[in-house]
């Protein structure tokens, strides 16, 4: 993701720390949930996980670290996509079950496609906008 004022994204509240799951490992660019029964975040890991989406990880962690991650509320992010297909600007995304990977669908979405894609693409850009209030 490229940040052009990055000064001014932070303050506008676009990005958090918060604190993992002490048990999972998280990496830059992951797709991640809101485990509301501990407080943490962790990656999303099942298809029908139905979670509250919170944003894209920026920085990594360790499974038994505790320190705050790093976690991007909205720009545009570039995901590999579980079926290729021609997509159009503004359609829907959800996540899938790897966890940096999006699928089309109505349902569950994190995001908008940003840019058309063809059938021959692997990628997507999706626009992530997480109203999620901390």
């Amino acid at each position: 993701m490229t940040i052009s004022n990055k000064e001014n994204y932070i303050k506008e509240g676009n990005v958090q720390h918060i604190i993992p799951a002490s048990t999972t490992e998280i990496s830059i660019g992951e797709l991640l949930k809101y485990d509301s029964s501990n407080d943490v975040v962790a990656p999303f890991d099942a298809i029908g996980d139905s979670s509250t989406f919170i944003g894209v990880a920026g920085s990594a962690s360790a499974s038994g670290e505790v320190d705050p991650v790093l976690v991007y509320k909205k720009g545009v992010f570039e995901f590999d996509i579980d079926t290729s297909a021609i997509w159009y600007e503004n359609d829907t995304f959800r996540w899938s079950a790897a966890k940096r990977t999006v699928s089309h669908s109505t349902s569950n979405i994190i995001g908008r496609l940003f840019k058309r894609v063809t059938a021959s693409d692997s990628k997507v850009r999706l626009k992530i906008d997480s109203y999620v209030a901390w």
